[in-house]
């Protein structure tokens, strides 16, 4: 039974290493192939859909910031008139 180091012994690389336990499975028959590529496709299409809103989001932080540097400036020179 695996028993948790401690103290100065637990790190990552003290952590005993894990393996699997079942057989390797390198051959595909072509049903279990077509059923991969389906699903290969789908993750696709998610990761591409997350890619497109993280643009969004960056597109719009890039925005936000501008629009934070134009305010800061409009104070300074604010500030600077009441000198």
């Amino acid at each position: 039974m695996y028993q948790r180091p401690t103290g100065d012994s637990v790190h990552p690389f003290n952590m005993p290493a894990v393996t699997s336990t079942q057989p390797s499975q390198a051959c595909e028959t072509p049903a279990e192939s077509s059923v991969v590529d389906e699903a290969d496709i789908e993750i696709l299409s998610a990761l591409r859909e997350i890619r497109g809103g993280m643009k969004t989001i960056a597109e719009t932080m890039i925005h936000m910031a501008r629009q934070l540097e134009t305010i800061e400036n409009a104070l300074r020179r604010q500030s600077n008139c009441r000198r």
